[in-house]
């Protein structure tokens, strides 16, 4: 029978949990430097999401959110002083 092999992580690397994909491996990297950051954090300095609420007199309040994912690494390397790089 052919046995899966096992994973083995890399030193000092913690397995966190996380919401998202993007944002969650942005943490596990961060983490492994020495520099805690939030999912939540990288958000909003990715700016990963707009959010508006507007409420003209006599009709029903307007609700959106539109997401960035096309300068979100960019935006986090640039806010966060760190080099980042697509391949």
């Amino acid at each position: 029978m052919n046995e899966t092999p096992k994973l083995i992580p890399f030193n000092h690397f913690k397995a966190l949990d996380g919401y998202h994909c993007q944002t969650n491996s942005f943490v596990k990297i961060y983490d492994f430097y020495n520099s805690s950051l939030s999912e939540d954090v990288l958000l909003g300095i990715g700016s990963g999401i707009g959010f508006m609420y507007w409420h003209q007199k006599g009709i029903l309040p307007f609700l959106g959110g539109r997401d960035n994912n096309k300068n979100f690494h960019i935006n986090i390397g640039e806010r966060t002083g760190v080099a980042i790089s697509k391949q």
